[in-house]
């Protein structure tokens, strides 16, 4: 009896269409044993209207890519099975392939023991934990809300059709529009392209109807024989713009085709490059009007900023909410360089939903208890309203904090930092070595900071294959960098508190807070034996400033730009015991060797040591080319120098690639013929005598 309810409810929508009724997308959880919950899906599945549109999918298997596919992608009815493996931001990104009056369908353990244990795969080498925090917490709220069904074997709970009830606001607009928003976006672009000042952002939450808008000014743009180059880091972007555009009768002309990345009308071409394609950088290359980058956050920084200053007229569209690339990162470090020149650059943005009616009762939900959009008030307020030198420490395990400061900790985090993602919250919530510490002015939350433990007797069995590079076990990222920095075990078993992220209120930064509850941090930690702080940072000149100031020294600078930020990182320590300043002071000449390309006669035994150590791990395949590289120059020009050497350690032709003063990696794979990275590792590796390189230790 109660499948079959539960099967009315699910079919109502659509039974009654031709009643005009507007019902709000749903969210069915089915939970249970295995059988069971198996066994009521399929039933459930089993006599679905012929109609509908129904699409499957496992959690577990999606990540990277098979996850930014569903961008675009709409079902009525999406079933997400979250029994071995739940993500915040799986169940967002699913959840936003629902269509208007359609159904997310959960399919859970029973609510009541599934927090307790769960599959914490994030959770640090050395750390156990079943127990789900985070998972609580959102069962907890899901099962208050009164518009969403549960049905286990003990109870099936089928909301009253009035809590899903949709109002729309009947606009009067014009076909091929969907929505007011849309209209007046695509006026606004055609503005701009009549006054040949195409430079614009399009920017929307899920299901605004973006990708419908880049389809019809596309269409648009062809027709006026526009010329158009489109990227998109997934070629199946393309699919969701193409299947949108709305040609007529006329355009019988279109061809596509095999892989569909290229069209072309009498008068105009669309053309679909991967992000590496040099056309988007050629600037001899004049065949393109208008450059087009679809779902642009999920691009690096640096990339688009390339793309950008290659084209004259260009346009960027992407969604902003953090589970498909880095959106925050768009908006906190592209959008400000972008608009400082706000007579040249137009952000538009649209807000009103296509694929659900307003105040839709599914994303309402997980917008505020996956993203935390609706706890704390980030507005403007004046300084002397809060008695900035009455500001109250603390810094606690997180399951002594209220679950409304974690909430209000999560989004002032999100504020702030362009890679704060659902998951990161679902990490922080339930990771036993994360500490948080906030600031509280007159109770409200202006400053937070999480600190993670890190290094010790957890990373002891493991001490000297993570300084060699043999192992990378999960979490304790600054102990790890850092012994592998020093090729030292010991580095492994100091004690470290890692600054993970730190943020405050937009309004108060620069008053000096942020300093205030680093000391207390560092205090907290002497009593506590730690031997050193560590942080990790983009490196630009504020935040080198920033933490300088607080007596931090820079030990590390990365090589590769971070895909959000665009930046490359700075390791800076603080240490608090000696073996910690024995150790900064040790990275600090490597990092001084290295900047000073300094010869390998020139360093102290230790660095040489070090050297030889670093590009004997290379040799056996435990570290990349990359980390290794500087090293195996420096020895080489040794070798070269030392032409009388009795035992030769790098043979000819690589020594002469590597002396040659051409020492990128392209460089190195034309000079040796290697075809890619790996066969150019592979050369250089049995290239190396390992045995007579080790002798120079002995010297």
């Amino acid at each position: 009896m109660a499948l079959n309810e539960l099967r009315n409810w699910l079919h109502f929508p659509y039974e009654n269409a031709q009643s005009n009724a507007h019902v709000h997308r749903r969210l069915l959880v089915v939970n249970g044993n295995e059988t069971f919950v198996d066994e009521q899906a399929t039933a459930l599945l089993a006599q679905l209207p012929a109609e509908l549109t129904v699409n499957t999918f496992d959690s577990a298997k999606l990540k990277g890519k098979n996850r930014q596919n569903l961008l675009g992608n709409e079902w009525d009815i999406a079933i997400l099975d979250c029994r071995s493996v739940f993500r915040p931001s799986i169940l967002m990104a699913v959840a936003g392939t629902v269509k208007k009056s359609g159904c997310l369908v959960l399919l859970c353990p029973d609510l009541e023991k599934w927090p307790n244990n769960v599959n914490l795969d994030f959770i640090s080498f050395g750390y156990e934990q079943k127990y789900s925090r985070y998972l609580r917490y959102f069962v907890t709220h899901l099962k208050l809300q009164p518009w969403v069904c549960f049905h286990n074997e003990n109870e099936t709970i089928i909301p009253d059709n009035n809590e899903l009830a949709a109002s729309t606001d009947k606009q009067n607009i014009a076909l091929p529009f969907k929505s007011a928003d849309q209209q007046k976006a695509f006026a606004k672009l055609l503005t701009l392209y009549n006054k040949k000042a195409l430079n614009a952002t399009i920017t929307a939450p899920r299901g605004r109807g973006k990708s419908s808008l880049l389809g019809l000014f596309t269409v648009h743009l062809l027709k006026q024989g526009q010329n158009i180059l489109l990227t998109s880091s997934n070629i199946e972007n393309i699919a969701n713009i193409l299947q949108r555009l709305p040609f007529n009768d006329d355009d019988q002309r279109l061809t596509i085709s095999s892989r569909k990345t290229r069209l072309e009308l009498d008068s105009g071409t669309l053309q679909w490059v991967a992000p590496d394609d040099p056309r988007l950088v050629n600037d001899h290359d004049e065949q393109w009007d208008i450059l087009i980058v679809d779902e642009a956050a999920s691009i690096p920084l640096p990339s688009l900023q390339s793309f950008i200053s290659h084209h004259h007229h260009w346009l960027l569209s992407t969604t902003l909410q953090g589970y498909e690339g880095s959106g925050s990162g768009f908006m906190l470090k592209l959008m400000p360089t972008l608009e400082s020149n706000s007579n040249t650059v137009s952000h538009i943005t649209l807000t009103s939903p296509i694929r659900w009616y307003d105040n839709d009762l599914l994303e309402r939900f997980l917008t505020s208890h996956c993203l935390f959009n609706s706890s704390l008030s980030l507005s403007p307020k004046r300084d002397d309203d809060l008695e900035i030198q009455h500001a109250v420490f603390s810094i606690e395990e997180i399951n002594r904090l209220s679950l409304e400061d974690v909430s209000s900790i999560m989004q002032l985090l999100a504020s702030a930092h362009y890679q704060t993602t659902p998951d990161d919250f679902m990490r922080i919530y339930d990771s036993p070595e994360t500490l948080l510490a906030v600031l509280r002015i007159e109770h409200q939350i202006v400053a937070a900071c999480i600190v993670n433990k890190e290094g010790g007797e957890k990373l002891a069995p493991l001490a000297s294959d993570i300084a060699d590079g043999k192992r990378r076990p999960k979490g304790h990222l600054g102990a790890q960098r850092l012994a592998l920095l020093s090729a030292n075990k010991d580095t492994a078993l100091l004690n470290y508190w890692r600054i993970n992220r730190i943020a405050v209120i937009p309004h108060l930064q620069s008053l000096g807070l942020g300093s205030n509850m680093l000391k207390q941090i560092i205090k907290e930690a002497q009593s506590e034996g730690v031997d050193a702080v560590s942080t990790s940072y983009g490196a630009t000149q504020e935040l080198h400033a920033f933490w300088e100031a607080n007596k931090f020294s820079i030990v590390d600078t990365g090589r590769k730009p971070n895909k959000a930020s665009g930046e490359t990182s700075a390791m800076a320590l603080l240490p608090l015991t000696h073996n910690a300043r024995a150790l900064t002071v040790t990275l600090q000449n490597l990092q001084t060797a290295i900047n000073a390309s300094a010869t390998f006669s020139s360093l102290s035994e230790s660095l040489q040591t070090l050297y030889v150590k670093k590009v004997l791990h290379f040799a056996s395949g435990y570290r990349q080319l990359g980390d290794a590289q500087p090293y195996l120059i420096a020895i080489a020009h040794y070798q070269r120098a030392n032409a009388g050497l009795s035992e030769k350690l790098i043979t000819q032709d690589v020594l002469s690639a590597l002396t040659s003063g051409m020492e990128s990696v392209h460089a190195l794979q034309a000079q040796l013929g290697a075809s890619g990275i790996k066969e150019l590792q592979a050369i250089i590796r049995k290239s190396i005598d390992s045995e007579k390189l080790a002798s120079l230790m002995t010297k």
